[in-house]
């Protein structure tokens, strides 16, 4: 028996939704940070003696789950489990939502991912944030807010990615 919306991808594609939403009122100059919760978690690593390390070997985790996700929607590499489901063609519109959308959300995760790095080699837990942080952060650099559009329009795109690709999912 299936289910609508292909079980959890519909949730994910809410919850992607919802990111996108955050990086498009960051591009657009609003919002407001919720950061101090990884602040303080960093800070907490950062005060103890192996913090530094877990902290950044943490940064690195995060930056190549990124990477992943980057690699996975420029090589195509999600088409591959698609096409393993059973069905013989993969849309055109489920193609291009991929490729971006997995892209957009690797990018996001690289920024988080350095952030946090950063905080962890300057022991500077104020550097550690969340991805809204990495998103507020990312808005002051020249072009940045054109990135940050970007990012949020590629994150709509992996929402929208879910929805469709939860057709092909194993019940």
């Amino acid at each position: 028996m299936s289910r609508p919306w292909g079980g959890g991808l519909g949730r994910r594609a809410v919850i992607y939704a919802g990111l996108a939403a955050t990086v498009l009122r960051f591009a657009a100059g609003g919002g407001a940070s919720s950061s101090a919760q990884t602040e303080s978690a960093t800070a907490g690593l950062l005060g103890s003696g192996a913090g530094r390390v877990v902290v950044v070997l943490a940064a690195g985790v995060v930056i190549s789950i990124g990477v992943g996700f980057v690699v996975i929607g420029a090589g195509r590499r999600f088409l591959q489990q698609l096409e393993r489901s059973g069905h013989r063609t993969v849309g055109l519109a489920l193609r291009v939502t991929g490729v971006l959308g997995y892209i957009a959300k690797g990018i996001a995760l690289v920024a988080v991912g350095a952030l946090l790095g950063w905080a962890g080699i300057a022991a500077e837990p104020q550097k550690a944030t969340g991805l809204d942080g990495a998103l507020q952060a990312l808005s002051g650099v020249p072009e940045g807010r054109i990135v940050l559009l970007l990012i949020g329009i590629g994150l709509i795109v992996f929402g929208v990615y879910c929805f469709l690709r939860s057709r092909y999912q194993d019940m």
